[in-house]
C-alpha cells in the first residue's frame, strides 16, 4: 500500500499528520482526532505522510482507512525530515490546512471550535494548547497562551512582535494553503536542518494579507519529553542559529525592525533564559552557550542585563533567585483568588 486514497470529495479542512517511526504515538493520535471530527466528517480529511517508517505505521494506518472514508495515507521512498511537513500540506484537497503532529492530541472540541473561525474568514488561526508530559499522565501547564479571550490580529508585524518563533509549533496552526505556499522550494529548502520553514512560509504568507485569531481556549495537548533537542548543541542550533535565521530573514520580507527586535528577545526570554536557568540549577556545565548565542543576540540589551550574569553567576544565586520568583507568584496567586472571593 504505497498510495490509498479514500477520500473523493473536497473538504474545508485537511488535517495533515506527518509521521515516522512512531505508530503507538500515531494511534492516540488518530483516536483523538477521529474522536474531535465526530459530527464533521463531511467538512475535513485527514491526510498522512509517512516518512519512510521501519516500524508498523502502514499496518496501523490500514485499519483506519478500513474504517474511515476521509483518509489519506502516501508513504515517501526516503526520510525527507521537515520536507515531510511540506509533502503532507501539499498533499491536502482542503482550503485550510492544519498540520498535526503525530505524537500530539486533540480536544474533543477542537474541530469543531476550528470550523467555526474557518467560517469567519480568518487565514490564520492559532490554537492554544496545555502541556503535558511524555505519557499524558501529568500537566505541566494548562494554557501555553495565558489569555482568557481569543486575540485578533490584522497586522503582520503585531503577530512577529507577539509570537516570534513560538509559530514553529505547528500543531497549533490552522492557515489557508494558498496563505502557505507562498514561495518558491529553493526558498525554504535550506531551513529545513534548523526546524524553522515551517515558519518561515507561514510568516511570508502573511505580510500583504492576514486575518488572523488566537482561540484562548485550549484545543490541543502537546506530548512534552518527547524529543531529542534537549542535548545542548541540538537545543541552541533551534533556538539560538535556528531562531535568529528565521526572524533575520523576515526582514527582507517586509517585517520592521522593532518587530525583529521584539522576536527575538521572545526567544531570549521564552527558550534561551529558560534553558539557562534549567541547566545551571542541574549543575550543567554552561561554559559554552555564551559562545553559541552571542553572535546571534549582541545587540539585544535582555541578553547583556540577564542572559550573561545568568551564565557567569554562581548556581546558588540562581537557585535563590529562582526560589524568590516562585515565592512571588505564589504570593500574587493568593492575591488575586482572595480579590475574587471578596
Amino acid at each position: 500500500m504505497n498510495n490509498i486514497l479514500s477520500c473523493q470529495k473536497s473538504p474545508i479542512l485537511s488535517i495533515c499528520v506527518p509521521t515516522y517511526n512512531r505508530a503507538y504515538y500515531l494511534k492516540e493520535c488518530l483516536d483523538s482526532v477521529i474522536e474531535s471530527a465526530i459530527g464533521t466528517y463531511d467538512d475535513i480529511e485527514i491526510v498522512i505522510s509517512d516518512n519512510a517508517s521501519t516500524d508498523n505505521t502502514q499496518e496501523i494506518v490500514e485499519n483506519y482507512i478500513n474504517n474511515y472514508n476521509f483518509i489519506f495515507y502516501k508513504r515517501n521512498k526516503t526520510n525527507v525530515i521537515d520536507e515531510n511537513f511540506f509533502i503532507a500540506a501539499s498533499l491536502a484537497k482542503g482550503e485550510y490546512i492544519w498540520i498535526f503532529a503525530d505524537d500530539d492530541k486533540m480536544e474533543k472540541s477542537a474541530i469543531s471550535s476550528v470550523l467555526k473561525y474557518i467560517k469567519q474568514d480568518y487565514n490564520l488561526i492559532i490554537c492554544n494548547y496545555s502541556l503535558w508530559d511524555k505519557n499524558f499522565k501529568s500537566i505541566y501547564k494548562k494554557k501555553f497562551y495565558s489569555v482568557s479571550n481569543n486575540v485578533e490580529f490584522n497586522n503582520h508585524n503585531e503577530i512577529l512582535r507577539e509570537f516570534g518563533n513560538k509559530l514553529q509549533f505547528l500543531s497549533s496552526i490552522v492557515v489557508k494553503k494558498t496563505t502557505f505556499f507562498n514561495l518558491a522550494e529553493d526558498e525554504y529548502d535550506a531551513l529545513h536542518e534548523y526546524g524553522i520553514s515551517f515558519a518561515y512560509s507561514l510568516y511570508c504568507g502573511i505580510v500583504k494579507n492576514v486575518k488572523a485569531v488566537l482561540i484562548a481556549e485550549p484545543l490541543l495537548k502537546y506530548r512534552g519529553n518527547n524529543s531529542p533537542i534537549t542535548d545542548t548543541k541540538i537545543w541552541y542550533k533551534y533556538f539560538a542559529t535556528g531562531s535568529t535565521l528565521l526572524i533575520n530573514k523576515l526582514k527582507n520580507k517586509g517585517y520592521s525592525r522593532n518587530a525583529v527586535y521584539s522576536a527575538k528577545n521572545i526567544v531570549l526570554k521564552q527558550y534561551i533564559l529558560h534553558d539557562i536557568s534549567l541547566r545551571k540549577r542541574n549543575g550543567e556545565i554552561l561554559s559554552g552557550i555564551f559562545k553559541l548565542i552571542y553572535p546571534y543576540y549582541k545587540n539585544q540589551l535582555l541578553f547583556w542585563i540577564i542572559a550573561v550574569p545568568m551564565l557567569f553567576s554562581p548556581k546558588l544565586i540562581l537557585v535563590i533567585a529562582n526560589k524568590i520568583v516562585i515565592s512571588l507568584k505564589q504570593v500574587r496567586g493568593f492575591l488575586l483568588f482572595k480579590s475574587i472571593r471578596e
